[in-house]
């Protein structure tokens, strides 16, 4: 599995990125993207503070059994929800992976910067713990939605 980057050329093709693996031979790849309300995307384009667990929500759904009780019986019923929460830095890696792609997509010179931004969250997990980090990077995003220009 990979990520891919595409740049776009002197022509105007527009950036692409994709997720790809190769199964049997065969890749399969899709736009980071796909999938995300594009009122979000704007809000990112537009330095907006956007939750990272809303991009997940068009990526994941949690199917779970739930308990119903009828008739002396009890029974389970398929219950799903598109509500998807981070919990692991690998879900947070993922859900930052599409935020880059919609960022890189208006902004393609941030991405060092937004690299480097991740990296440093990936270390307060490491070093502090994984709730530090997601405060840390909420409170972060928040922040620069209000001031952008001093937190670039």
């Amino acid at each position: 599995m990979g990520f891919v980057r595409n740049t776009s050329n002197s022509a105007g093709n527009s950036n692409t990125s994709t997720f790809s693996t190769d199964v049997g031979g065969q890749g399969l790849s899709r736009p980071l993207p796909l999938g995300v309300d594009p009122k979000l995307k704007a809000d990112i384009w537009s330095n907006k503070y956007a939750n990272l667990e809303d991009l997940l929500k068009s990526k994941s759904r949690v199917v779970k059994y739930v308990p119903v009780e009828k008739d002396d019986s009890l029974t389970f019923v398929k219950s799903s929800s598109n509500k998807a929460k981070i919990e692991s830095m690998a879900q947070w890696h993922e859900a930052f992976r599409i935020y880059g792609a919609i960022y890189f997509e208006k902004y393609p010179t941030e991405s060092p910067k937004l690299m480097k931004y991740a990296a440093t969250i990936a270390n307060l997990a490491e070093k502090a713990e994984i709730e530090s980090a997601f405060s840390y990077d909420q409170a972060y995003r928040q922040w620069r939605e209000v001031d952008p220009l001093h937190l670039s």
